[in-house]
């Protein structure tokens, strides 16, 4: 077993809980329609993180109430394909 397989097995999440993302984009109002429309049918938190010193991308902090693991992941990949978005952490 490798030191990412032990990470896989010791981390637990329990649902429901708020699951936190990361979203970078270069235009910000774009950004926030595009995400709102995405996740509009749920409970979610989205606020305005921090600018790039040249002004070229915005960040955004999401908080999402997820139910559990599917749901989870049916929110990242909803967000994952707005084209908006240049990365999701």
């Amino acid at each position: 077993m490798n030191n990412l397989d032990k990470y896989k097995n010791e981390l637990k999440i329990e649902y429901p809980c708020v699951w936190n993302y990361k979203l970078i984009g270069k235009e910000a109002d774009a950004l926030r329609d595009a995400v709102e429309e995405v996740v509009n049918k749920e409970n979610f938190l989205l606020s305005l993180s921090n600018k790039s010193t040249k002004g070229n991308f915005t960040s955004f902090n999401l908080a999402v109430k997820v139910e559990d693991e599917a749901h989870r992941l049916d929110v990242y990949q909803r967000l994952k394909n707005l084209t908006e978005i240049a990365i999701i952490l």
